[in-house]
C-alpha cells in the first residue's frame, strides 16, 4: 500500500516510544506523533502493560492518543468509555496451580490492580521498578477475574505451561508466559480498533519491538519493526527502522512522507 494511505497509526511503550534508561518519551517521538495527529491520522497505544502499570507514563503522552489498548487488547479506553475483556477463570486457575507447584512468581491483573499470587523476589520487584516505576503487592489469587497474567518460568516450563492453556491465549516471551484472553492478542486488537474506526486495516501502520508484537505487526497494512526488536520480531516486519535511541520512529514516519 502507499504511505499516503495511512490513517492509524498503533505504537507499542517499552522500547518503541518510551526508553526505560532515561524514563522518558524521546522528543522526537512526541513530534512525529504530533503532527501525525495534526494530519488527521488516528494514534492508538497498543501494550501489553496492563492499566495499573501506565501510571508514570507521561500524561502528555498518553493524551495524545485517540484509543488506549492495555493487556494486548484486553482492556479498551476510547472516549471515556470502559471495555473488559478477562481470561477463562479455568485457565486462570490452571497457571496459578502450575506457578504454586512449581514455586514460580506470578502477576495477575484485575483491570484495575495487579498482584503477585503468594510470592516474589528482589529480582522480580527489580523488574517490575526498573519497567513501571511500581511494584506489585503480594495478594493469594481467589477466582479474582484477570485481563492478563505473566509467569516467569525457563524455556521448559514455557512450553509445558502454554500446552495446557486451551481456553486462553499463552505468549511465549523471553523470560515469561503472558497470557491473555482466548482471541485477543495484539493483532485482533488492532484489528477491531480499525473497525471500531470504521478503517481498513490496510491504512494502518504499526510500531513494535517485542515477540508480543508478531501479531500486530503481521496484522497492520505496514509493520515496522525497531532497530532494537528481537530477530523474529524484524522477521516478522514489512519494514525495519533505526533503534528508539536513534529516533527511528520518527524517521520512519518522516521517510514515509506522513510528517508533510
Amino acid at each position: 500500500m502507499e504511505p499516503s494511505e495511512i490513517r492509524a497509526v498503533f505504537v507499542d511503550v517499552d522500547g518503541t516510544t518510551f526508553r526505560h534508561d532515561r524514563y522518558e518519551v524521546p522528543a522526537t517521538t512526541y513530534l512525529a506523533l504530533n503532527r501525525l495527529k495534526h494530519n488527521g491520522i488516528k494514534l492508538c497505544l497498543l501494550r501489553s502493560r496492563t492499566p495499573e502499570d501506565t501510571i508514570h507514563l507521561p500524561s502528555d503522552f498518553i493524551g495524545l492518543m485517540d484509543a488506549l489498548l492495555w493487556s494486548a487488547g484486553s482492556v479498551l479506553i476510547e472516549n471515556g468509555v470502559r471495555t473488559v475483556h478477562t481470561i477463562d477463570p479455568g485457565d486462570v486457575k490452571i497457571a496459578i496451580d502450575y506457578a504454586r507447584k512449581h514455586n514460580l512468581v506470578v502477576r495477575y491483573s484485575t483491570g484495575t490492580e495487579g498482584y503477585f499470587d503468594e510470592r516474589t523476589s528482589d529480582q522480580h520487584n527489580e523488574i517490575f521498578h526498573y519497567l513501571y516505576r511500581t511494584i506489585p503487592t503480594i495478594k493469594k489469587w481467589d477466582n479474582d477475574p484477570s485481563v492478563g497474567m505473566i509467569v516467569f518460568c525457563d524455556d521448559a516450563q514455557k512450553e509445558e505451561l502454554s500446552g495446557l492453556l486451551k481456553r486462553s491465549h499463552p505468549t511465549k516471551m523471553v523470560r515469561t508466559v503472558e497470557i491473555t484472553p482466548l482471541g485477543i492478542n495484539k493483532g485482533t486488537a488492532l484489528i477491531e480498533q480499525c473497525e471500531r474506526w470504521n478503517l481498513p486495516v490496510s491504512s494502518s501502520l504499526a510500531f513494535g519491538d517485542g515477540v508480543n508484537d508478531i501479531t500486530m505487526l503481521q496484522a497492520a497494512g505496514i509493520g515496522v519493526a525497531m532497530g532494537n526488536a528481537r530477530e523474529e520480531v524484524r522477521a516478522a516486519a514489512d519494514r525495519i527502522c533505526g533503534r528508539i535511541e536513534d529516533d527511528g520512529l520518527y524517521h520512519c514516519v518522516k521517510e514515509l512522507g506522513l510528517l508533510d
